[in-house]
């Protein structure tokens, strides 16, 4: 079992990781690893203390494997990618002639940068491991943690780990899988033309066009039966007319008048059924108005309305102190007046300024992208430092390497610069 330290100075952090045996700084492994940034490997010094030959990783602003997914699922694009890196690593190392057995393939060591998207690793000269069964066990920690939804990556992760399982994996292996796996990525759409294949959200947007456009459909006939019964009605008053007048000789000023009085009638009646005349002083009805969804910011503006219509209150006002309650426990900001508070809501909080990437925003520029996670276990919060470079402090004592601190309500926490007050 590798053992494994974190260490700070004033501006950066370190993994570091005590050599597996003696260490001769003139082999070509250790010298490779000391002059050359090789990409995909972690920049490396070496340190002697006590007899001991330490291995000093840099991994400041980078996140581990194992923080950033312990409450997330691993989706198609992060797994492809993964592996895209870790092969590039192998295909550099090979260029360098170093020993492929010597990369370390742990979750807790396999640093990811928010800034570049770039994912690094450990070299440790000596090791030995076995890069076969460090992919084999790195799958073997990944596959619980794919999304099961994402048939994608599902497909990729058992599908490489198929190949990383058989008993001689070498990298053009890899490679192969590899590419079959991205090409499975790439799916062609399906169109929801049969019901079974719509979602629930479609069907029922279906459903309530259907609905409108019937009912409006049913609107256009009633109107159309009005139209048609009131000409029918006006054409048996005439035809009647034309009777009396023939055959019974009336005065034709009589049926002027009974079809005025009839035709009047009945024209205002349509009228007042289809809502184009009001009897007397009547006031119009509204159209329906559909009910708003639920919202704080229109309960507040209708809630000041309602206010405004109140009767005055009477008797004695009393200053009762900050009576302010939390609805759910928070970060106060104590040494800036512009910082928001930060709501702690979720299981998992991370705090930084990458506002794409971060829960609780700090716009400060000493505060890094990433900077510190709090997280919630068994209804306590703990807070841990995530690599940044001007540290996480609390009550003034710094947080170091994987250290999770448990928050207590009143506890004083500084992200860089920047102090707040946890309050529950």
């Amino acid at each position: 079992m590798i053992h494994i330290e974190y260490q700070r100075d004033l501006n950066h952090n370190y993994v570091i990781l005590e050599s597996p045996g003696a260490v001769d700084t003139g082999t070509y492994q250790v010298r490779m690893i000391l002059s050359n940034d090789i990409d995909g490997l972690l920049h490396c010094s070496i340190r002697g203390v006590d007899g001991q030959t330490l291995y000093c990783y840099e991994i400041t602003s980078m996140q581990s494997l194992k923080s950033v997914y312990e409450f997330k699922n691993i989706q198609s694009d992060f797994l492809i990618h993964l592996y895209e890196q870790i092969l590039h690593a192998l295909e550099l190392m090979e260029q360098f002639l170093l020993n492929l057995n010597d990369l370390i393939l742990l979750p807790e060591l396999i640093f990811l940068s928010p800034e570049s998207n770039e994912i690094n690793f450990c070299f440790l000269p000596g090791y030995e491991k076995g890069i076969q069964k460090e992919l084999r066990d790195l799958m073997e920690y990944l596959l619980p943690k794919i999304d099961h939804k994402d048939q994608t990556a599902v497909t990729a992760g058992y599908g490489l780990y198929r190949v990383i399982a058989e008993e001689h994996c070498d990298i053009e292996a890899l490679r192969e899988a590899l590419n079959v796996q991205k090409t499975s990525v790439v799916q062609p759409d399906v169109l929801p033309d049969d019901p079974e294949d719509q979602e629930p959200e479609d069907i029922e947007r279906e459903k309530i066009l259907d609905d409108f456009f019937s009912s409006s459909d049913e609107a256009k006939d009633e109107d159309s039966f009005d139209e048609k019964t009131l000409g029918i009605g006006i054409g048996l008053s005439l035809t009647v007319l034309i009777i009396l007048y023939k055959i019974f000789s009336l005065p034709l000023w009589i049926c002027l008048v009974i079809l005025c009085l009839s035709g009047g009638g009945a024209t205002a009646a349509y009228l007042v059924k289809s809502g184009k005349l009001k009897k007397g002083n009547e006031a119009p009805v509204p159209p329906p108005q559909r009910e708003k969804p639920f919202s704080f910011i229109n309960s507040d503006k209708e809630r000041k309305k309602e206010d405004r219509n109140l009767p005055p209150l009477y008797g004695k006002t009393e200053l009762l102190g900050n009576t302010q309650t939390h609805s759910s426990p928070q970060l106060i900001p104590l040494s800036s007046q512009n910082a928001d508070p930060i709501p702690l809501n979720k299981e998992l909080i991370l705090v930084g300024k990458l506002s794409s990437a971060v829960d609780g925003i700090i716009d400060s520029p000493a505060v890094s992208r990433i900077h510190a996670k709090i997280k919630k276990t068994d209804g306590s919060y703990y807070i841990g430092d995530l690599n940044s470079r001007n540290g996480t402090f609390v009550n003034g004592n710094p947080i170091t390497g994987e250290d999770e601190v448990k928050l207590n309500s009143g506890d004083e926490v500084t992200f860089a610069d920047l102090t707040y007050r946890i309050v529950f």
